[in-house]
């Protein structure tokens, strides 16, 4: 049996990894048809549907949306989506965070830190273009 102990408590290595894998399926799950080719919108209105939706699928966990250049360091959920831009087929990236509470993951935005481009939801501490999730 491998351990691992995190701020007082400890868990089985299996444990951990079951547990991750159930975070990705129903972050797997919330997302699927949220986009469809149909749904030409704002690159703004777009990275606010994805934060709505994914607070309301996981309330208790921090939500970031963003489209630019960025890095993140600690623990957190990751989903890519393409935002559909026209009939061609042209695309623009997004991704999406879902952090636990009390992780300490910080990102930092490489963009102008508008609106337009990054969207967040939970607790989390803002300073200019450097967020710190609580």
């Amino acid at each position: 049996m491998v351990t691992v102990t995190q701020n007082g408590v400890t868990f089985e290595v299996a444990e951990v990894g079951q547990a991750s894998n159930m975070l990705y399926n129903m972050c797997q799950n919330a997302a699927h048809g949220i986009v469809t080719v149909g749904n030409f919108v704002s690159h703004e209105d777009f990275l606010s549907r994805l934060c709505n939706h994914y607070r309301a699928r996981f309330p208790l966990s921090s939500v970031l949306v963003i489209g630019v250049k960025h890095t993140i360091d600690g623990p957190h959920f990751h989903q890519h989506f393409e935002q559909p831009l026209n009939v061609f087929g042209h695309t623009r990236g997004t991704e999406v965070y879902v952090i636990g509470r009390g992780q300490g993951t910080v990102i930092t935005n490489f963009g102008d830190g508008g609106y337009a481009n990054w969207i967040m939801d939970g607790w989390f501490d803002k300073q200019g273009t450097t967020v710190r999730f609580e």
